[in-house]
């Protein structure tokens, strides 16, 4: 896994204990899913897991790619335009393009982080990439 966008934690810092890990009610696995017992403001079932530790939310790069498709198909569905109202296309879109249309609509209203919706358990990173949210993504 990869973490993106926040430091390593401190080298002096303790490991995750259980505790921290079920401090949160489990999130629905799936549609009928037994562990269905946190819910959305609608009722409906939350898919993902709880990471209580964001030094345990590290990204896959399956999982960014799986971003990096569905920001493609949103913005071509949608029309994502730029502040001027001119449709961005895919060689402009930028990582404050995908936050504002992808991520922060997608987790809000449970008020998690991305990866909690699209991981099935915590992800120790091994890497630390750091960037600018200005850069192109395909770079």
């Amino acid at each position: 896994a990869i973490l993106v966008g926040m430091p390593p934690k401190a080298a002096n810092s303790r490991a995750p204990t259980m505790k921290d890990r079920s401090s949160r009610a489990p999130i629905a696995r799936g549609p009928g899913s037994q562990a269905s017992t946190r819910r959305g403001a609608n009722s409906t079932p939350l898919v993902g897991c709880s990471i209580p530790l964001p030094e345990l939310r590290g990204i896959t790069l399956k999982q960014l790619r799986c971003v990096l498709d569905k920001t493609k198909t949103r913005s071509k569905g949608e029309r994502w335009l730029d502040t001027n109202g001119r449709i961005i296309d895919m060689a402009s879109i930028n990582l404050y393009h995908i936050v504002e249309r992808l991520v922060r609509p997608e987790t809000c209203k449970q008020r998690v982080s991305y990866v909690e919706l699209i991981a099935k358990d915590a992800q120790r990173p091994l890497w630390f990439v750091s960037h600018w949210w200005g850069a192109r993504h395909i770079d």
